[in-house]
């Protein structure tokens, strides 16, 4: 019952916070280095060019959605010309 799912929920976020311990921006920091966009960052870009079709949050086969006709184009023509991607500049002289 209710206790199971709260012993469960107890569980996986001590094991989440000993994996990703809980900081200020961190959310974020992992979400850029995955390469996912969200909120004004996905402005006026198509699904493929936000890496939705990694996420398998877009599908060719079925469903209707906005922009269905340009990303099943893009898909089937295999050309994407701008896609975002995870880039990490460090200063070779800092130690991490």
């Amino acid at each position: 019952g209710e206790s199971e799912r709260a012993k469960r929920q107890q569980h996986f976020e001590t094991l989440m916070n000993n994996f990703f311990p809980s900081a200020p921006g961190t959310y974020s920091v992992l979400r850029k280095l995955a390469g996912i966009a969200e909120g004004t960052e996905i402005a006026s870009k198509t699904a493929l060019e936000c890496n939705q079709d990694f996420l398998n949050a877009i599908s060719f086969s079925k469903g209707c959605y906005l922009g269905q006709e340009l990303t099943a184009r893009s898909q089937f023509t295999g050309v994407v010309r701008k896609r975002i991607v995870p880039v990490m500049i460090v200063d070779t002289e800092m130690e991490v």
